[in-house]
């Protein structure tokens, strides 16, 4: 049902049919890593009637991939290798909910998440150019990393301790 939620807002929404694992036949986008152990999928609604979806993706300090660390520039983080990480993924919601306050409540929930399971100090993600300051505003940060090969996508990082960060950012 996540596959299908995804394809609907890619494929019909955004007109993205040349999406990289779009699957036209079964209506469904999915990611080759949605099915590994460490990764924890959320959504908002019912299985046949979702509102929200997105993913996390958490590694333990010092098991962080070699295409990870690369995609993420994650060297550029003193001590990266004692830090639990996280990558928050496939953040979407439907059409005639955004801007309520469905987007906040799946960020606390799925953050208290990484908080609480998983002890994360890292978070990282990718964000639309056009959503870059309302990421920014909700704590995120920017830092320089490679581009992701979809689209022009922006690097972006959350350093869940960073208690004063948040509470100046709002």
């Amino acid at each position: 049902e996540i596959g299908q939620f995804r394809y609907n807002i890619y494929v019909n929404e955004f007109n993205f049919a040349a999406h990289p694992t779009a699957d036209h036949e079964r209506g469904v986008i999915l990611d080759d890593n949605d099915f590994d152990e460490n990764v924890h999928h959320f959504y908002t609604g019912t299985r046949a009637e979702m509102m929200s979806v997105f993913k996390f993706r958490v590694f333990k300090a010092g098991a962080l991939p070699a295409d990870f660390q690369a995609k993420f520039s994650v060297d550029r983080f003193p001590d990266w290798e004692d830090l639990n990480v996280a990558e928050v993924s496939r953040m979407m919601i439907r059409k005639t909910l955004r801007g309520q306050a469905l987007y906040a409540s799946m960020v606390y929930q799925g953050f208290e998440f990484l908080a609480e399971k998983h002890q994360t100090d890292l978070v990282f993600l990718y964000c639309l150019p056009g959503l870059v300051r309302h990421y920014l505003q909700q704590g995120c940060r920017l830092y320089g990393a490679e581009v992701d090969g979809v689209q022009q996508m922006v690097p972006l990082v959350i350093v869940m301790s960073d208690a004063a960060h948040f509470k100046k950012t709002g």
